[in-house]
């Protein structure tokens, strides 16, 4: 029964300030909204607020920020730029068409072009058949259904997690027979040159890791510590294994890691601007943004004024280097 341990008027669904518990990541749906006004950059700041004070202070910072510039910036920005490209694409092959089309009437009679066929016979002919990419993708669908039922108190339905942990079970040896199957059809080099597969077999060793560190623990230890917790993280990547058979995935991801490795440069300049203007904020701004209960500043002089009113002071100051740098960032996106 909800509410039987806690005060049911200080849930998060009675406070204004955590939206009115809209905002969490206890569930799929609650977290795909968060992450998506997060990238939006409408109130991240808030959101990474609330990730502070119920997690950590640094890992949030670094992840709030990363998803900030990565999917509130670039990702966005080239999808946009895709769908443009897509648009200009789709007029040139129509003038092209157009253009082979008067060809073809002005010659009265038009060419056939012969299409070499490849064909693959034993292992290789499995591996490279069109339904066994979609059998992975099925399976690939069905990992991120797992891994979305996952939500705040699900482990008070022990049979949902049986479940749950059976079917990752069956996945984990699905995808391990899969890299086998390619590696013995296509050989370790020909497997190995190609970079998807290569992320693909470290999924794999990953979820095998997990696989066998959690059958080794005893019952009572095996949903905790730090080591079960990383590898079980490892799952989430599974996600993109799906990259390797959808071809247009590839290529927005290779896209991106082209984007982000072209404007690395650009990266490091504002870093840099980010630290200076930090600098001159602490320099400026250290130990001043303290208020009284009239928004008044308090004088750092007024000592046990300014001491009393110090703990109350806004989240965004420059009283250290790392608080400093993510208020300048915070300016920088406009929030």
């Amino acid at each position: 029964v909800p509410y039987v341990s806690i005060d049911r008027m200080v849930d998060g669904e009675f406070i204004g300030g955590l939206n009115y518990g809209y905002t969490s990541y206890d569930n799929i749906f609650r977290a795909f909204v968060t992450t998506f006004q997060a990238c939006s950059m409408e109130g991240w700041t808030d959101i990474m607020y609330q990730t502070m004070d119920a997690w950590s202070v640094v890992p949030a910072v670094l992840i709030f920020v990363l998803l900030v510039l990565l999917g509130g910036n670039i990702v966005l920005n080239l999808v946009l730029a895709v769908v443009s490209s897509s648009l200009d694409k789709l007029d040139e092959e129509e003038e092209e068409e157009e253009e082979e089309e008067e060809e073809v009437n002005s010659e009265g009679k038009g060419e056939e072009k012969e299409e070499e066929v490849e064909v693959y016979t034993g292992l290789k002919a499995i591996v490279k058949n069109p339904r066994f990419g979609q059998a992975i993708m099925i399976c690939i669908l069905l990992n991120t259904v797992v891994l979305a039922a996952d939500h705040d108190g699900i482990e008070d339905n022990k049979d949902l997690v049986a479940m749950l942990d059976m079917i990752n079970e069956i996945l984990t040896f699905i995808f391990l027979g899969e890299m086998l199957l390619c590696i013995a059809a296509l050989g370790a080099k020909e497997y190995f040159s190609e970079a998807f597969n290569c992320f693909d077999a470290t999924i794999v060793v990953f979820s095998m890791f997990d696989f066998i560190y959690s059958k080794t623990l005893p019952a009572d230890e095996e949903s905790s510590g730090g080591a079960v917790s990383a590898l079980r993280g490892a799952r989430l990547l599974r996600v993109l294994k799906m990259a390797k058979e959808w071809e247009t995935m590839q290529t927005l991801l290779k896209l991106i890691a082209k984007t982000v490795l072209e404007i690395g440069n650009f990266g490091i300049l504002l870093l840099l601007f980010i630290f200076i203007y930090s600098l001159c904020g602490i320099q400026f701004f250290s130990n001043r943004m303290v208020f009284d209960d009239m928004d008044a500043p308090v004088d750092i002089k007024d000592y046990a004024r300014w001491i009393e009113y110090y703990p109350d002071r806004p989240r965004s100051h420059f009283d250290s280097i790392l608080w400093a740098m993510v208020t300048v960032f915070q300016i920088l996106t406009g929030e």
